[in-house]
């Protein structure tokens, strides 16, 4: 709620910063149209902190990921409103400079945020968009990219598909590279700023066989969510197949 999340970003920008006197207001206030907004708020938070992921002992709480905060935003902003309001009603010029402030600091939170995913996105769609113009055959990669493919294909006509993730994040060797069978290969590049590294097809160190042919390279700037640029790969030629068994 106060800290930066892992990709550098404060996800409701300064709102939750601002709650905090506005419901310490409402309270001291004792403002009992905000007690519904109150309870809400409380009630919410603290059934996100302390809620039991099953009904036993040992005592977990439920996993804490930051997008279950979204639920918190509706009730906080209500809050800070009513206090916004109410200096307003005594001036106008700080209630409106307060306002300002929150609605300015949000837009650079924003703008910050929406550059980050569409770098860490663009990857996947360039390519993506590129291989559904290719004739049909195998595809190799990782989960979220073959995710997205299937989706601009409108998950139907679909060409073989090849999950793999498994065997990326557990024998990403030579001879898995070897396996392929003639279709095509995507790897590298980005997908999105969650995203683990060891969950990604990069290459790293690997040489691709000669029976890999680069088709196209969508560049990006190597940073936390890119190790490397993303390529496709027409796969023209089959060394072995017994080794696609390792595939899943």
């Amino acid at each position: 709620m106060f800290r930066l999340t892992f990709d550098q970003t404060l996800l409701f920008g300064y709102t939750f910063y601002a709650v905090l006197p506005a419901l310490a207001y409402a309270l001291y206030r004792r403002l009992h149209d905000c007690l519904p907004l109150t309870v809400w708020l409380v009630g919410l938070f603290l059934v996100l902190a302390f809620l039991p992921s099953k009904a036993s002992l040992p005592y977990e709480p439920i996993p804490r990921f930051f997008r279950y905060l979204d639920a918190l935003v509706v009730p906080s902003l209500l809050l800070v409103a009513v206090l916004i309001a109410s200096i307003a009603h005594r001036s106008r010029w700080l209630g409106g400079a307060i306002l300002a402030f929150l609605l300015v600091g949000s837009l650079f939170w924003i703008q910050r945020t929406a550059s980050l995913y569409q770098d860490s996105l663009r990857d996947m769609k360039i390519a993506s968009a590129f291989l559904v113009t290719l004739p049909e055959g195998d595809l190799y990669s990782d989960n979220r990219f073959l995710d997205r493919f299937r989706f601009d294909r409108g998950y139907q006509n679909a060409p073989r598909i090849k999950y793999m993730q498994e065997a990326i994040e557990k024998h990403r060797a030579s001879d898995l590279l070897a396996s392929f069978r003639p279709g095509y290969a995507a790897t590298g590049g980005a997908r999105g700023p969650d995203m683990w590294m060891g969950a990604i097809f990069n290459l790293g160190s690997l040489t691709p066989p000669p029976t890999w042919r680069l088709l196209r390279t969508v560049e990006g700037e190597i940073g936390p969510w890119r190790q490397e640029a993303l390529r496709i790969y027409r796969i023209e030629g089959l060394p072995g197949a017994e080794g696609s068994s390792q595939l899943k």
